[in-house]
């Protein structure tokens, strides 16, 4: 059998707790284990409404992170963009600040196209 959930485990409590209360006069026994379980149901309404509280908080949160990291990576991507506008863009001191330099290609020597110079032989 699957396992139920809190909220789930809560609403059957309720429900038990609702429902015996009328017939409690007829089995005065479970007085104890009913206001018993009654306290742990206002105990479990009271947690998934701090639940709820705290999750709108993480959310939030959350969304005040997502917004500095990008105000953050804006300001990052200007001051790099100043620092290879003063150094250069393929200075190796934009290393110190953790911009990478422009990679500098290095092109390969075109080999020699003797195919042209047959073909200036033949003339």
């Amino acid at each position: 059998m699957a396992s139920l959930s809190f909220a789930e485990e809560l609403n059957l409590n309720t429900l038990l707790t609702n429902n015996l209360r009328s017939h409690l006069g007829e089995m005065p026994h479970l007085t104890g284990l009913h206001n018993e379980l009654e306290g742990l149901v206002s105990q479990g309404r009271l947690l998934e409404d701090q639940r709820g509280f705290y999750e709108g908080q993480l959310r939030h949160t959350n969304a005040q992170r997502r917004e500095l990291e990008k105000k953050g990576r804006e300001l990052r991507q200007r001051l790099a963009s100043a620092l290879r506008s003063s150094f250069g863009l393929d200075n190796q001191k934009l290393l110190e600040f953790g911009v990478k330099p422009r990679a500098v290609r290095r092109r390969r020597p075109k080999p020699d196209e003797p195919v042209l110079e047959d073909r200036a032989d033949a003339q």
